[in-house]
């Protein structure tokens, strides 16, 4: 996935009027006259630009149906990561229901190219949002398991060197907070260069290629009420790689990260106090939804890929102007005492045992 500045341009959030009656006529909605900016959950209404910074978004009824209308963030536009975006979201839509249909245009291309911009059309999926309701970090990691399991052929997907794009973050980073935040890319550095030959050793190139989302946090997934997954959303991050990575991310994401309000941006003062029972819930879910339990050198990498997520969620808040110089001291203190993924991805698989 390339890393890329945002672009700036007035009016980012703003759809033309004229785009959205040319994204109509190439969709062919006959009847496409309410285009809503707004989430909508119960009495909860959230606008769109406050929900996500990365591209315009709206809601729109076209005949009695619901579709979300997406433009693709700047740094996904590449026509590799594009097509394999649509092939693994199409094939977890067919496969297991849990990504949203896409809608190809009156051509039966699956995204619209205009203007510079690149859209495209799924149908709208009605669930409710993350609660942190036990239930639902079940259905959480139940969820992120099928996706692992149900990939597209491989052999065209984008492969990344993981701690390669963590480092092209925090080059970028480093370039957006200016001297003032030196010492906290420093700090992050280091504990990349660190975990990267923890890796190495124990044989991070070497361990098993899955489908991987790239973007698993709790603004990605909607719930039914009892709890299981009904949706996953936003597959633009998606590339070749380990599943270690999206497992490592849920748990931050999910048992740990504070954010602000209804919004994905970072809570002040930053903090991810991961609680066990959460991390817990979520990988026993994982874990009886995979058929691939856990193997010995996937156990060896997880703390360090632990670690390198959290790199990486550190260099994107300083990016968005979320962290500064004054969390160097808490970013140090969490890395110093980081909580053990390996410990509790072999728990969950030791009381399996216990129980067989």
């Amino acid at each position: 996935m390339p890393v890329a500045r945002k672009p700036r341009s007035a009016g980012f959030f703003n759809f033309d009027e004229h785009d959205l009656i040319e994204i109509a006529r190439a969709y062919g909605l006959r009847t496409a006259d309410a285009f809503y900016p707004i989430l909508l959950d119960g009495e909860t209404a959230t606008l769109l630009e406050v929900r996500s910074a990365t591209s315009r978004k709206a809601m729109i009824e076209d005949e009695g149906r619901r579709w979300f209308l997406k433009q693709i963030p700047w740094y996904a536009q590449d026509e590799r990561q594009l097509d394999f975006s649509h092939a693994y979201q199409t094939a977890v839509h067919r496969t297991t229901g849990l990504a949203p249909a896409i809608r190809t245009t009156l051509d039966g291309a699956g995204r619209l190219s205009l203007r510079g911009g690149v859209f495209v059309l799924y149908e709208h999926v009605k669930g409710v949002r993350y609660t942190g309701a036990g239930a639902q970090l079940h259905g959480a990691g139940k969820a992120l398991a099928r996706l692992h399991s149900c990939a597209p052929s491989l052999d065209a997907a984008p492969g990344e060197d993981y701690p390669g794009l963590v480092a092209d973050h925090l080059a970028l980073a480093d370039d957006a907070g200016g001297p003032a935040v030196r010492p906290l890319i420093d700090l992050l550095d280091a504990e990349l260069k660190s975990a990267r030959e923890e890796l190495h050793r124990s044989g991070w190139e070497q361990l098993p290629q899955a489908a991987v989302h790239g973007d698993v946090n709790p603004w990605n997934l909607l719930f039914a009420e009892q709890g299981q997954v009904k949706a996953v959303l936003d597959f633009d991050n998606c590339d070749r790689g380990s599943r270690l990575r999206d497992v490592a991310e849920a748990v931050l994401t999910f048992g740990g990260l504070a954010y602000a309000q209804d919004s994905t941006s970072f809570a002040r003062p930053f903090r991810c106090e991961i609680r066990e029972e959460r991390a817990a819930r979520l990988i026993d879910g994982y874990r009886r939804a995979t058929p691939d339990p856990f193997t010995e050198a996937e156990l060896r990498c997880a703390d360090a890929v632990l670690r390198t997520v959290f790199v990486e969620l550190a260099a994107l808040g300083v990016i968005k102007g979320e962290l500064g110089a004054g969390d160097e001291g808490y970013l140090r203190q969490w890395l110093r005492e980081a909580p053990p993924l390996s410990l509790w991805l072999q728990g969950g698989q030791d009381e399996e045992e216990a129980r067989a």
